[in-house]
């Protein structure tokens, strides 16, 4: 079986515009809770390609993260933390767009001075989450000779729990 696949764009450098704006933000309503939210907006285009054919690909415009923290007494914590990409252009006319993602991890254990027991859980939801994606031409067996145009993803990690022991010394 054999594949091929052809880029659309060449590898010449491209002069780029971005803008965007950015706030961090914290609050804690008591000594033993964080709230945080991070949101970004940005525009990006290729400054040497017409209007129209100008989108940088795989240029993310809205970027979320925002979380929860939690520390007990006797040691004992926890967060739950969310992460959403919006949509973005994957070829420069932006007729293509990889959709959005939004993944939510856990954490939760215990702490002292010696050291720190915890449980993550990665991809809580467990969505099937494209990681990134592209658009081009690719030939897979049996299919036309001149390929088919069509999104290649790479798939986020799915629904991982992991245990960890960390010891000071």
């Amino acid at each position: 079986m054999g594949c091929y696949s052809v880029p659309l764009r060449s590898l010449r450098p491209h002069w780029s515009r971005r803008y965007g704006v950015e706030f961090a933000n914290i609050y804690r309503p008591v000594p033993w809770l964080a709230l945080d939210a991070d949101l970004a907006f940005s525009h990006g285009l290729y400054r040497d390609e017409p209007a129209g054919a100008d989108y940088i690909a795989n240029s993310i415009a809205t970027v979320i993260t925002a979380g929860a923290t939690i520390a007990l007494p006797r040691g004992f914590f926890g967060s739950l933390r969310t992460r959403y990409f919006g949509a973005q252009p994957i070829i420069e006319d932006k007729s293509v767009r990889a959709p959005s993602s939004i993944t939510l991890n856990l954490r939760t254990g215990w702490r002292s001075r010696e050291g720190e027991l915890a449980v993550d859980v990665l991809s809580l939801l467990d969505r099937a989450n494209p990681d990134i994606a592209y658009f081009y031409t690719s030939r897979l067996s049996g299919e036309p000779a001149g390929g088919v145009d069509d999104i290649h993803s790479h798939p986020a990690e799915r629904r991982t729990v992991r245990l960890s022991d960390t010891r000071r010394f």
